[in-house]
């Protein structure tokens, strides 16, 4: 907790390949949306109003801010800007059109080291679907008749997708049929 009561929310910068970007690594589940933020609140609102910032976008476990301006300049006030914005999540909205959280989480990981895994063996992983908590996906190539893709799915898979959405539960899809292989929350 913080002085005035409000909960503390972790976080620590990462580079992007835009030097105008940079990645702020939040815990999974911080905000409940990924995309553009219809409004946030007022101590990052100020920032964006007075064109420090140019953009801002949510991830399912970090939020992007850019700049046009020097990172070494401006890093500590946006930081502390953010840390404030983010223990009021309340004042945060979200987009008219929000990108599922799980979706990308899920996509990220197909991005990830656990699709390149994939990738690897011959195969591929594919969203085919995201249904409230519940994520779809199929995995074809090598891995389609894999007598180890259960424990792709779920020691692999199930894990980075928990890791950036808890609660989440991945269902493997194979010939347009869920079959019985499931991890996570159920």
């Amino acid at each position: 907790m913080s002085a005035s009561g409000a909960a503390v929310v972790a976080l620590h910068p990462e580079a992007t390949a835009d030097p105008h970007t940079i990645r702020w690594v939040v815990p999974a589940g911080t905000l409940p949306f990924v995309g553009a933020p219809k409004a946030v609140p007022a101590a990052l609102q100020a920032l964006r109003d007075g064109g420090t910032l140019t953009s801002i976008v949510v991830e399912p476990t970090a939020v992007l801010l850019s700049t046009d301006g020097d990172w070494r300049t401006l890093g500590a006030p946006v930081r502390k800007a953010l840390a404030e914005a983010l223990a009021e999540p309340s004042g945060w909205v979200a987009p008219a059109q929000p990108g599922s959280v799980l979706a990308s989480a899920v996509e990220e990981v197909i991005a990830g080291e656990v699709g390149e895994y994939v990738r690897s063996h011959g195969g591929r992983a594919r969203l085919m679907r995201v249904e409230g908590s519940v994520a779809t996906i199929a995995l074809d190539g090598s891995c389609s008749s894999c007598p180890a893709r259960g424990v792709t799915l779920g020691l692999r898979f199930g894990k980075a997708v928990d890791a950036l959405c808890p609660g989440a539960e991945v269902v493997l899809e194979e010939n347009g049929k869920p079959l019985l292989l499931r991890w996570g929350r159920r």
